[in-house]
C-alpha cells in the first residue's frame, strides 16, 4: 500500500501557500523521482483526511495559536496518523520583544513537542532543535530542475540557436 501524506502547508491571509512551502514541500513531493512512493495531498486545513503522515509546515496558518497546534496533534493522533513538523528557519531565535514573533516561537516550540518527527533544513538547525524534538531528519534544501525550465529544453535551443 502506498502511504498517504497530507501536507498542511503554511499559507498567507488570502490562502496562498508561502514560497517556502512550495519550494520545500509541495513541489519536491511531486517530483518524478519519488512519484508512486507516496500519495500526496496538499491542504491548508485538517478535517480528518485519511493519511498515515500529516506534514505540517512552519507556523501553518496565519491565525495559528499553540492551542490550535495541540488540537491538531490530538486529532492527527486520534485518526491514526503521525504528525511530522517541517521547519527551515530557526524560529526559536526570533527576537521575543514583538508579540507576533513571540507567538511564532511558542507555535514552533509546541509543534516540536507534539510532532512524532521533525524535518529540518540544515544540520545546524537540527542540532538547535534537538533539545525539543523527537527524531530529527535533515532534509537539505535542493534545487528542483523543474523550477529552472518552464518549457521543454528544445524551446531553449530556439532562443539560443547553435551556430556552426
Amino acid at each position: 500500500m502506498i502511504p498517504r501524506a497530507l501536507v498542511l502547508y503554511e499559507y498567507s491571509l488570502v490562502g496562498l501557500p508561502h514560497g517556502s512551502a512550495y519550494i520545500r514541500l509541495l513541489h519536491p513531493l511531486s517530483h518524478p523521482s519519488i512519484r508512486g512512493r507516496f500519495y500526496v495531498t496538499p491542504s491548508p486545513v485538517y478535517y480528518g483526511q485519511e493519511a498515515e503522515i500529516v506534514i505540517v509546515d512552519r507556523c501553518w496558518r496565519p491565525d495559528c495559536t499553540p492551542e490550535m497546534v495541540r488540537s491538531l496533534a490530538e486529532n492527527v493522533q486520534r485518526n491514526g496518523a503521525k504528525l511530522v513538523y517541517q521547519i527551515d528557519d530557526d524560529l526559536l531565535a526570533l527576537p521575543g520583544d514583538d508579540p507576533a514573533q513571540a507567538n511564532r516561537q511558542e507555535i514552533a516550540q509546541t509543534f516540536l513537542r507534539e510532532a512524532a518527527a521533525v524535518l529540518a533544513s540544515t544540520p545546524t538547525l537540527a542540532a538547535r532543535l534537538a533539545l525539543y524534538a523527537p527524531p530529527i531528519h535533515v532534509l537539505p534544501n535542493a534545487l528542483d530542475e523543474r523550477l529552472l525550465v518552464r518549457n521543454s529544453p528544445a524551446a531553449l535551443s530556439s532562443i539560443f540557436p547553435h551556430r556552426r
